[in-house]
């Protein structure tokens, strides 16, 4: 299943920034139902 272009844009965007280092921390603002 192709991925939405706004998802690889985000991802690309991660692995710029983050590919190697060790994520400790992650807060989401999404409240589900």
């Amino acid at each position: 299943m192709p991925e939405l272009p706004e998802v690889q844009t985000t991802v690309d965007g991660l692995n710029k920034t983050v590919k190697g280092h060790k994520i400790v921390n992650v807060w989401s603002s999404y409240k589900s139902s």
